[in-house]
């Protein structure tokens, strides 16, 4: 299964937006929160995990140079060849993942 750029970034702006309104829900509890010293927030290790992929997500580089200079060569070869219907069909499957969720 592929995940797509898009339903990465909705994953990591929804856990955003939750860390968000967890930061200004501290931020306006300010005065509670120096009343009550023994208010803490834990993250599972769930979304302590989810934070470490994000990052690395964010570290990948966006083109593969690897890649790329290989499918180069084997279009300069004249080796590289994929059929009409693989591609259509790829296209299709990448456009209903992407607009059906």
């Amino acid at each position: 299964m592929k995940i797509s750029d898009r339903q990465i970034q909705s994953v990591i702006e929804a856990y955003q937006k939750r860390l968000e309104g967890l930061e200004t829900g501290l931020r306006t509890d300010g005065a509670r929160r120096a009343r009550a010293q023994s208010d803490r927030l834990e993250l599972s290790a769930d979304a302590r995990e989810l934070a470490r992929l994000a990052q690395l997500v964010k570290q990948l580089p966006e083109v593969r140079e690897d890649l790329v200079r290989q499918v180069a060569q084997a279009l300069k070869d004249g080796r590289y060849h994929v059929p009409a219907r693989e591609v259509a069909d790829k296209m299709v499957a990448r456009f209903l993942a992407d607009h059906l969720q």
